[in-house]
């Protein structure tokens, strides 16, 4: 499981409370969605439908625009409160599940999802949906969150308490086999490490606050945490703290998957 038992209404909720601050605090999603318009672009060739899948704010769709000027961009998320700023800045824009697409079968031909399918329940449907409404020959490139992301806070959490205060995430492994069972075809995989310095673990909280990226899983503690547990998480972190602050890993797994054009 790419998470345990997801509450897909927090996770969508938790976006919805960060739409108005993400833009700001969204630097490592904006690396890692430069990285997916690179690889589509090397790609796609002259589409006439494109899908940002898990738009956010609409940033990548607003970027497929200027790649793509002559197709159609369509943007979908299921956080409200994401969609109305897209909306907002001009684009079509729809509340919805990536598992199940309110789009018809084979209409786009490329889809562009940066760090989504890790938030569903059933990440399997997120990609057999994402076939299905792919032409043949359409492309799927995605970002994905790997084992290794956030690994020093969630050992540091682990010195405090016992509570899920960190989602475990996916090895490339189980995306593959996911994408194989939906019909997609493995283009290219490619790992990525990224740190990101932060002044102390309370700057790193509220980035992660800041960008929605918060503890949606149904075994996730109850209520605020407290300034004893937060003080006890800041000491905990110690073995990973120098001069300029702390540091917090991402491992970006980056597939790129193609509907076969026999199907």
């Amino acid at each position: 499981m790419a998470l345990s038992r997801i509450d897909a209404g927090r996770a969508a909720r938790n976006f919805s409370a960060a739409a108005a601050s993400y833009d700001r605090a969204a630097t490592l999603q904006q690396r890692t969605r430069d990285a997916l318009l690179a690889e589509l672009a090397a790609r796609a060739g002259a589409p006439r439908r494109l899908l940002d899948l898990g738009c956010g704010t609409g940033i990548g769709a607003r970027r497929l625009r200027v790649l793509y000027p002559d197709a159609e961009v369509l943007a979908l998320d299921r956080a409200p409160g994401m969609v109305r700023i897209a909306r907002d800045a001009g684009l079509d824009a729809l509340v919805g599940d990536a598992q199940r697409l309110p789009l018809p079968a084979a209409c786009c031909d490329a889809i562009l999802s940066n760090l989504v399918l890790q938030w569903c329940p059933q990440p399997e449907l997120a990609m057999a949906e994402a076939c299905r409404v792919l032409q043949p020959g359409g492309w799927l490139c995605l970002s994905l969150p790997g084992p290794a992301t956030l690994r020093e806070l969630r050992t540091a959490w682990r010195q405090v308490d016992q509570a899920e205060h960190v989602h475990r995430f996916d090895p490339a492994s189980a995306w593959l086999a996911r994408a194989e069972a939906a019909g997609l075809e493995l283009c290219s995989l490619r790992p990525e490490l990224l740190r990101e310095p932060h002044a102390d673990v309370f700057a790193l909280m509220r980035s992660l606050r800041e960008t929605g990226v918060v503890n949606a899983s149904a075994q996730r503690r109850r209520g605020l945490l407290g300034r004893s547990a937060l003080a006890a998480l800041e000491r905990a972190y110690a073995p990973w703290r120098t001069a300029e602050g702390i540091g917090a890993s991402w491992e970006i797994l980056y597939l790129v998957l193609r509907r076969p054009t026999g199907r």
